[in-house]
């Protein structure tokens, strides 16, 4: 890095969609008698596929790559759960580093290296957000470490990362493997950005955490997904000129279209991508989501512009390298700016604890609510949905961040629970019934939760039927709860169509039209939605919460 432009590969998930493979592919015969559907569990191809897992990375390498990332996305025990596949973690991790260093080996020499990076990603649960215990996390990253550098990595890339916290553990887990194979490896940390201010989806401040990780052990860090390059760019700057580290970026091919496909051609991505190079502010280029070998062929006549002539890396500033790195704690804060209309709510103590997510306050005072003899609809409909409502402003804002709204969620949830038994029985008025999952074959249920819990906190009675939820158990729960609205929601391109699939199963159920289908998710737009025949899009649990009443005509 310190003497060329490394390119990096491109989207593995991207490219094996070319391969328009079936659950019988994923399955090989290794896994034909496996009890859990693995269609879309790229991971395991590895075992199953290993001729197709090197094919991918010698594409890459064919095209320009000097760095294939192994396909082990995903292959830690957390992820592989719900496949019921994680007790292959070890096999697989070690598969996978074998075959992305047999393809290496193949065309690596002085004049076009080729290295290995080991691929850690971020799992679905969030520290930040006690979903999973932090020794559950390091145990199933170090494994995933270990089994990776036995299998011959070059450098582990810790990447895709949307929580700080989880990152940590990544990063104790590649340092602690490290230590007990006496063997150094570089490590490169690669994050997402929500917006250009520099704030992850967590509301951390990327730069400030940054500049604390140890320099002992990271070598690299930079950006991928969520964003194309033109997005990226101003915030690399900002990183290239303040941060100790070397740079890397790897940018969706632009942003999703109404399918949620990447419109940006090879030769669209590679004008978007020459200021990174032609400024020296990056030391290593790729591509990620909606990027294949092509891209990154047309990247890598870029950085090599003949056999003999590199583009000029990025230096590390001296300035950074002299600044001694110092922890930074981003506690984000909710405004407690009010207007008159609120300034009485405010003062309400279960209002107050709500909106603060303080849990044992929001008990006592909703207890207290109780003994002052409020009824049960009453508490819902007034502190509640208020504090509800106004942390999902905020939210929309910019002023508060998933964890705010996943705290005060917990803290209604708190509530609720001494006014259930209270309920039972009584006829308790909801703004109506709502079911939400996440659509078959995919795993991610993070923003699924935030909506589910913003819709209960806001009046809503809510079903969330979990993850890799197929079409018919979602037609299920709709009869089985005579549900008003079903809410679903994906977050990779590859699990999109089945929304479709779930809204032609209503229909050949005969109940489409007795329900309100809402959808959401990173890839997704208000055209997908209406090309599909949903009833409604949001991109935000805000706006879900409001579109939800819409569909209601509760608005």
């Amino acid at each position: 890095m310190k003497e060329r432009v490394l390119v990096m590969d491109g989207g593995f998930g991207t490219t094996l969609q070319e391969y328009h493979l079936t659950e019988k592919d994923f399955r090989g015969n290794l896994f034909a008698k496996h009890a859990k559907d693995l269609k879309g569990c790229n991971d395991v191809l590895s075992l199953s596929n290993p001729s197709l897992v090197a094919d991918v990375h010698r594409r890459f390498v064919q095209a320009g790559a000097n760095i294939i990332s192994t396909n082990t996305f995903n292959a830690q025990a957390v992820s592989l759960k719900p496949y019921q596949l994680d007790d292959k973690v070890r096999e697989i991790n070690l598969a996978a580093a074998v075959i992305a260093r047999s393809v290496a080996n193949e065309y690596h020499c002085k004049e076009y290296p080729v290295y290995v990076f080991g691929s850690m990603g971020p799992t679905e649960k969030c520290i930040e957000l006690n979903e999973i215990a932090r020794e559950d996390l390091l145990k199933a990253y170090r494994e995933q470490a270990e089994a990776l550098m036995l299998g011959g990595v070059d450098a582990f890339i810790i990447e895709t990362i949307f929580d700080a916290e989880n990152a940590l553990i990544a990063l104790q887990a590649c340092r602690e493997t490290m230590e007990k194979f006496q063997r150094q490896l570089p490590v490169c940390m690669s994050f997402t950005l929500k917006d250009p201010k520099g704030l992850n989806m967590m509301g951390q401040d990327l730069l400030a955490y940054m500049k604390a990780l140890p320099r002992d052990i990271v070598t690299c860090v930079g950006l991928n997904c969520s964003l194309g390059a033109e997005q990226m760019i101003p915030f690399l700057r900002k990183m290239a000129a303040e941060l100790p580290f070397y740079i890397s970026a790897y940018p969706n091919a632009g942003l999703p279209n109404k399918d949620g496909k990447y419109d940006q051609t090879p030769k669209m991505m590679q004008a978007a991508v020459w200021p990174l190079i032609a400024e020296g502010i990056v030391n290593m280029i790729g591509g990620c989501c909606g990027t294949n070998d092509e891209h990154i062929e047309h990247i890598a006549r870029l950085v090599a512009i003949d056999e003999d002539l590199w583009m000029k890396p990025h230096v590390i500033p001296e300035t950074a390298k002299q600044a001694s790195a110092q922890v930074t704690e981003n506690k984000t804060t909710i405004n407690s700016k009010t207007n008159n209309k609120q300034t009485t709510m405010t003062n309400d103590l279960l209002f107050q604890a709500i909106l603060t997510g303080k849990l044992p306050e929001a008990e006592k005072a909703t207890q207290e609510a109780i003994d002052a003899g409020l009824s049960p609809q009453e508490i819902i409909n007034g502190q509640m949905i208020a504090a509800m409502s106004e942390i999902g402003q905020r939210f929309q804002d910019g002023k508060a961040f998933v964890p705010q709204l996943l705290m005060a969620a917990r803290a209604m949830k708190g509530a609720m629970q001494l006014l259930k038994p209270l309920m039972e029985g009584a006829a308790v008025e909801t703004l109506g019934k709502a079911i939400i999952g996440t659509v078959k074959g995919d795993l991610h249920d993070i923003g699924k939760n935030l909506v589910a819990s913003m819709l209960e906190g806001c009046g809503f009675e809510v079903i969330n039927i979990g993850i890799d939820v197929p079409a018919e158990k979602f037609v299920e729960a709709v009869k089985e709860h005579n549900a008003d609205i079903l809410a679903m929601s994906a977050l990779l391109t590859t699990t999109m169509p089945y929304m479709k699939e779930v809204i032609d199963a209503l229909e050949a159920a005969g109940i489409r039209e007795q329900v309100k289908v809402m959808v959401g998710g990173a890839p997704l737009s208000q055209e997908y939605a209406d090309e599909i025949g949903a009833d409604g899009y949001s991109d935000n649990a805000n706006s879900a919460v409001a579109l939800a009443k819409s569909l209601m005509g509760k608005n």
